[in-house]
């Protein structure tokens, strides 16, 4: 289990294997064979821990590093509740369609307004199974706009994506 070594020449020739040659099992010069080292159990042993613990640490490193990226997931707002939404859309319709509005009433549900000389209002009332009911309604002269009803009703629809 020691280092075995074999002299078949000159110390010269030893001296200069050791320097150019040390990891070398067998050196031979033509013939003459002039030194045979064969490593011991023990310093392979010490080399592979080495190499072992190089590479343990890579890969502590490695997972580290990895652990460091967490990715979050994210936190869902909470959904505007159906009143909120419907009064939103019922808002935007009214403006879709060129009506200046004069007053808001969120807390009774009414928006009122006007679109040239006819008067518009829009009645959102939350019911007792807590399905929305929107009720839109317009007065005016004979003949004004018969369709405005019928085109806030479209623009309301289609901001409530239907």
């Amino acid at each position: 289990m020691a280092i075995v070594e074999r002299l078949y020449a000159n110390e010269k020739c030893r001296d200069l294997c050791r320097r150019y040659c040390r990891d070398l099992s067998l050196i031979a010069v033509g013939r003459v064979h002039i030194e045979v080292r064969a490593m011991t159990l023990r310093s392979f042993g010490a080399i592979m821990q080495k190499r072992c613990k190089r590479m343990a640490i890579i890969l502590i490193c490695c997972v580290a590093t990895l652990a460091g990226c967490t990715v979050y997931e994210p936190v869902p707002a909470p959904a505007p509740s159906t009143f909120e939404r419907s009064w939103s859309a019922a808002l935007g319709a009214a403006q879709d369609e060129g009506v200046r509005i004069t007053s808001e009433d969120r807390v009774d549900g009414v928006i009122r307004g006007f679109r040239a000389d006819q008067e518009v209002t829009i009645n959102i009332r939350t019911q007792a199974d807590g399905n929305v009911r929107v009720e839109m309604s317009s007065r005016g002269p004979k003949g004004s706009d018969p369709g405005l009803t019928a085109r806030l009703s479209r623009a309301y629809d289609r901001r409530m994506g239907r």
